[in-house]
This record gives structure tokens, C-alpha cells and sequence, in this order.
């Protein structure tokens, strides 16, 4: 679950979305995993005292690819 950006007064690398969607899911934080695929999640989880797993992907471009 996400906390949609409005929600929040600080977005990533800020903890405030974790923490939101805990509370609103009801489970305590220490309780939760971040799964990120950005440094800016991954720090914002580490922030809000989780384990984070990282999803990396080696498909990424900076170079946006046109599809043929």
C-alpha cells in the first residue's frame, strides 16, 4: 500500500508515507518490510526504522527507448 503524496507533508526521503500507510493499514511499523526501487524510498524506509529490499533492474535507461 502507498499513502498518496497529498497525504503527507513531506514526501521521500522523508519516512512520512511509511508511517501514514502503517497507521492506516493499522500495523505497527515495527512490524512492516519496505520493498523500493529508488535511493529515495530506501532511504525513506530505512528513516522510519525498517528493513528495506531493494528491487534493482538492469533494463533502466537515463535515455527514454522508442518502442518499434
Amino acid at each position: 500500500m502507498s499513502s498518496p503524496r497529498a497525504d503527507v507533508s513531506a514526501g521521500k526521503p522523508a519516512p512520512d508515507g511509511y508511517l501514514l500507510a502503517a497507521q492506516r493499514w493499522g500495523v505497527p511499523i515495527a512490524e512492516c518490510v519496505v520493498v523500493e526501487d529508488s535511493l529515495n524510498g530506501i532511504e525513506a524506509g530505512r528513516t522510519a526504522g525498517r528493513f528495506c529490499s531493494a528491487s534493482v533492474t538492469t533494463r533502466w535507461s537515463p535515455t527514454p527507448r522508442r518502442s518499434c
